[in-house]
């Protein structure tokens, strides 16, 4: 017979062990992938049929298709504002870090009541979303269709004297960035359809193209002893032309997620990434106190800032040589 000191020990250790069991499962499961995300399919369609689906303000481009459930065509272009869009197909998916190798702040939500089974968060309906970050030159354009019009911060035009107009548009501010957001007909994504853009369906996903990384795959960690020089050069030698990073590219096309310049969103900051609603970036809260989200790695960041569910926090009025922002809009 078992002394009652030992069998409190034997079943103590016995739910131990099946915590623990549970626990491991729960996280193998998470696991990261080891191939390539699946890439969203557009099927072809005629010049005709193409132009019929296609919004208001877009022109089509030599490789537009069409998305076989919304019958939008991807990508497009604004001429007005010389933006291209990809299509981000409507879908769910699991928004955060679901395997438990990202920061806090980066937590996927667990259904409620809680179980085992993280939450979903449904897209209902497709969005387009600019294929490339906002470039120089974009944002010079936009400042010279201001009445009267704008000129850049003295500091900052001072910095981009010699910055190449192909190249993501930095030192902004959350509210300037909106601001051109607004004038090119849209407004900065919410963190979870930045997020969603990134990686799709497949919540495990570590970056946009994949679960590895080798040097190249994206503008990350940039040997400053490579690119010293005059400062007026600097940043001409940090960052790349927009887009121009082959494998940094996500399932619906979208380019530079991963690295380049890290990007504005439009939801103040939130503690967990869990806690952000869809309806979070209609708010706009530009005048947030606490800070705001900033996503996505840069020519300044390590590797791992580059993962689909980094997230920052920075302040909106701080001009910053790391960070740009794109553009998000409606059909």
């Amino acid at each position: 017979m078992i002394q009652r000191p030992l069998l409190v020990v034997v079943v103590v250790l016995l739910g131990f062990i099946a915590w623990g069991g549970w626990s491991l499962s729960r996280r193998s499961a998470s696991g990261p992938v080891d191939v390539a995300p699946p890439r969203w399919q557009s099927v072809s369609a005629s010049a005709e049929e193409l132009r019929s689906a296609l919004p208001s303000w877009a022109e089509l481009l030599s490789d537009s298709a069409l998305d076989p459930e919304s019958g939008l065509p991807t990508p497009v272009r604004d001429p007005r504002t010389e933006l291209v869009y990809v299509l981000v197909p409507a879908g769910e998916t699991v928004i955060g870090d679901v395997s438990f190798s990202g920061y806090s702040n980066e937590l996927a939500r667990f259904e409620d009541p809680p179980s085992d089974d993280f939450a979903k968060t449904r897209f209902a309906k497709a969005f387009y979303i600019g294929r490339e970050e906002v470039s120089f030159g974009q944002w010079k354009r936009y400042l010279a269709a201001q009445q009267p019009p704008l000129e850049l911060d003295p500091e900052a035009a001072r910095r981009l004297a010699a910055y190449p107009d192909d190249r993501p548009m930095i030192l902004v501010t959350r509210l300037e960035a909106a601001s051109f957001a607004r004038w090119a007909g849209g407004r900065l994504p919410s963190e979870l359809e930045w997020e969603y853009a990134a990686k799709g369906t497949e919540a495990k996903l570590r970056f946009p193209w994949g679960s590895s990384f080798e040097c190249g795959d994206a503008r990350l960690q940039v040997d400053l002893e490579e690119i010293v020089g005059d400062e007026e050069g600097l940043l001409a030698r940090a960052t790349l032309p927009c887009g121009s990073s082959q494998r940094d590219r996500s399932w619906c096309g979208v380019r530079d997620l991963a690295g380049n310049a890290a990007e504005w969103v439009a939801v103040p900051w939130r503690l967990q990434v869990g806690r952000s609603t869809l309806e979070d970036a209609e708010r706009e809260d530009l005048f947030a106190t606490r800070g705001a989200v900033v996503r996505g790695g840069s020519w300044a960041s390590s590797v791992g800032a580059g993962r689909c569910t980094q997230r920052d926090r920075l302040m909106d009025g701080g001009r910053y040589d790391f960070v740009g922002f794109r553009v998000m809009r409606m059909p």
